[in-house]
């Protein structure tokens, strides 16, 4: 085992006991806690380097690893969940007046397998009837798994900025650009509503991020995995207590917290399953996905 192990970790308050180093880490470890910012620039780090020994990753990007043999195992903590549908926005005079225009339009977001933009194809298809083939999915960056089998109807824009695009016009939405301005809203007036209606149908609050592991860290030290839950889970309980000790920067994410909690819990479990659902839908050309949540996180 490494003398210091390096952790990639977003603040919020169900993580800020560890980052503040108020809950010691298991056995004694030494952590030296890397500064991300934002901390999905370490995803592709982690994926294609191993650059971290513990690192926050996005759920749809830990389904591909596991798909193309990278070496990092999920625990089931899910430091990110969030509803996509405040993230969905497009341009007024787009001519759009629903979900269902945006067939035939180019819509874009900073990678294919974000996962926002998965949960949001997702709830675009199954709950408003979106045919997502019909749409030119348009992105900038590069996706985090290398050598991912994309749809025939994504187009890569190297390093644009779409969200000059979809304020100019060029793109008729976009997912997770944060660009609301004169011409661009939400596609939903009533987010409230839209979710509660996502809810009662799938059942499931959106799981984004969890924590990976490297693999060769776990072989050489039995039961450390099971350490980590606990030491996260204790964070958790720290920052329900006391979540105004744990302000997360302007440009982190605002989570509430983990409702739902961690572990998988049938709750966690079929919003898992339903977000590998997703991603099978959305890449049919990845035949390795892992074959259930089971195969994708170990159970603590």
């Amino acid at each position: 085992m490494p003398a210091a192990l390096r952790m990639a970790l977003a603040r919020r308050p169900h993580t800020a006991a560890i980052l503040d180093r108020r809950l010691p880490p298991p056995r004694g470890l030494d952590i030296d806690f890397v500064e991300v910012n934002p901390i999905n620039q370490a995803f592709r780090r982690m994926v294609r380097d191993l650059e971290f020994d513990i690192c926050e990753m996005a759920v749809v990007t830990h389904y591909l690893a596991r798909a193309h043999g990278f070496p990092v195992s999920a625990i089931p903590v899910f430091v990110s969940r969030h509803l996509p549908t405040a993230a969905v926005e497009y341009n007024a005079g787009s001519g759009i007046s629903g979900p269902a225009d945006l067939a035939g339009t180019r819509v874009g977001s900073r990678s294919y397998t974000m996962t926002t933009a998965v949960w949001a194809r997702g709830m675009l298809a199954r709950q408003f009837g979106l045919d997502t083939a019909a749409v030119t999915w348009v992105v900038s960056d590069i996706e985090h798994v290398p050598g991912l089998s994309l749809p025939a109807n994504v187009e890569r824009v190297p390093g644009a900025d779409l969200r000059t695009m979809l304020r100019g016009g060029e793109l008729a939405a976009g997912i997770g650009l944060a660009a609301a301005s004169g011409t661009v809203r939400p596609l939903w007036a009533d987010t409230a509503a839209v979710d509660e209606s996502w809810l009662a149908r799938a059942g499931a609050v959106p799981v984004n991020h969890t924590v990976v592991i490297r693999e060769d860290l776990l072989r050489g030290a039995p039961g450390l995995a099971a350490e980590i839950f606990r030491w996260f889970s204790a964070a958790a309980d720290l920052g329900a207590q006391s979540p105004a000790d744990a302000r997360s920067p302007a440009d982190q994410p605002r989570d509430p917290g983990p409702p739902g909690g961690y572990g998988l819990t049938a709750g966690n479990r079929a919003c898992l399953e339903l977000l590998l659902e997703l991603t099978r839908e959305q890449l049919p050309g990845e035949r390795g996905l892992p074959r259930s949540v089971d195969d994708a996180f170990l159970d603590l």
